[in-house]
């Protein structure tokens, strides 16, 4: 009975073993420390330097082709024979040495600026045509008729420069013929 004695002693104090160790209860949670990770280092990537380059000139625009400007404002003054000498109001002549083509371009670009019927102008008109600058200004103009049958441009004429200038030393004006002034109250009657 030796043995059964032991194995009651034993069993006796197995109890209190358990209870040491917690016996029954849940175990107390042991503290876990995550692991620490460390990110990846980024790559290493190589400055990029720009490339270079070179300068670029614009290229050179021949004369007289400035597209802010018309043509009859680049082409003034570029006449086939240029005058040379004094105008009759004492001032040089502001000529220099052009084409045919020159000054039938600057009639063309005049005439298309400041033409009162410009879109009725013909179209089939050829400067190559025309050999001197009055004969190319005779027909750019509107070979348009009124109802009553009189051309609807009696107005284009021209004249050489000196009789211009003589005719205006005299005293001579042309005109289309009419006078605007404005009554200075505004009230009736008007003048």
């Amino acid at each position: 009975m030796k043995l059964n004695s032991k194995l009651l002693s034993l069993l006796a104090f197995l109890p209190v073993l358990l209870a040491a160790c917690g016996g029954d209860s849940p175990p107390a949670p042991v503290p876990v420390t995550p692991p620490v990770v460390t990110p990846p280092e980024p790559p290493v990537v190589p400055p990029v330097t720009p490339p270079v380059n070179p300068p670029v000139t614009p290229p050179v625009q021949p004369t007289p082709s400035d597209p802010s400007k018309p043509d009859w404002f680049t082409l003034f003054g570029r006449c086939e024979h240029p005058r040379t000498g004094q105008q009759p109001n004492g001032m040089p002549y502001l000529d220099i040495q052009g084409t045919l083509n020159d000054e039938l371009r600057w009639m063309h670009s005049y005439i298309d600026d400041g033409y009162l019927w410009y879109k009725e102008i013909p179209t089939n008109l050829n400067m190559a045509d025309y050999k001197t600058p009055l004969d190319y200004f005779a027909v750019l103009k509107t070979p348009a008729v009124t109802a009553s049958g009189r051309l609807k441009d009696r107005f284009h004429f021209s004249y050489p420069s000196e009789v211009w200038s003589a005719m205006s030393n005299e005293g001579v004006s042309l005109s289309y013929g009419i006078t605007w002034s404005r009554t200075p109250t505004g009230v009736l009657p008007r003048v």
